[in-house]
């Protein structure tokens, strides 16, 4: 049976007491990636919850107090992610070290991880026909899953592998048609993911994933 982030959940405070909550520590767009505890016998103890942005850490908790005001489907990203997923928000973020518990107050929540920000293209190039991108995987590794999303997304988007993509196969990945300017993430079996930005594929509809893009820290 999977295990869900819901049973960690508790509910946030009244607005009475919200006054003895600590300030927003922090506000924009922050992961959440739950750390599990492993065991020989169930029921294993409770992990804890890590916050960060931009590749930096916010803090850790041992619960999430979703604010009620939060609507009612950001508030469902969260409570029923599982624990090898992890969660992208955008809101506030309130640490209590005494309580042990993170208060979030969340506009926007989705599965997955926000993209770092780059600059803006100086032209943004646009398609007609519908796309297809052939990814090649010559890194010497199996890859477990490959993310593609528009340069102008702020998120990577779902996992576009149903299953491992072994050394040297290939595989062809059905784009929307209206950007030509693409971001790829690609997750290696033993190695950080590789991100390979603002791939043109209206005009090349194939990509040798061989390490030769942005090496970055692994995240499921």
């Amino acid at each position: 049976m999977r295990a869900y982030w819901l049973m960690a959940l508790t509910l946030a405070l009244p607005a009475s007491a919200a006054a003895a909550e600590p300030p927003p520590a922090f506000s924009g767009k922050f992961t959440v990636h739950y750390n599990p505890i492993y065991c020989v016998r169930a029921p294993c103890p409770p992990g804890d919850y890590v916050f960060s942005a931009e590749g930096r850490p916010l803090g850790s908790a041992g619960t999430i107090a979703i604010d009620p005001q939060t609507a009612a489907d950001v508030a469902r990203v969260i409570a029923t992610a599982r624990f090898s997923e992890d969660v992208a928000i955008e809101g506030e973020l309130r640490l209590d070290p005494q309580s042990g518990a993170a208060h979030i107050h969340a506009v926007r929540a989705l599965p997955g991880l926000w993209k770092a920000d780059l600059p803006p293209p100086e032209t943004e190039a646009r398609g007609e026909t519908p796309a297809t991108l052939t990814v090649v995987n010559k890194t010497g590794d199996v890859v477990r899953g490959i993310y593609a999303a528009p340069a102008s997304a702020d998120h990577w988007g779902a996992d576009r592998l149903d299953d491992n993509l072994a050394i040297g196969r290939r595989i062809a990945i059905a784009l929307p048609t209206s950007d030509c300017l693409y971001d790829v993430r690609i997750l290696l079996g033993v190695r950080p993911a590789e991100e390979i930005r603002r791939i043109d594929i209206c005009k090349s509809a194939t990509l040798i994933a061989d390490k030769s893009g942005l090496i970055v820290d692994r995240r499921r």
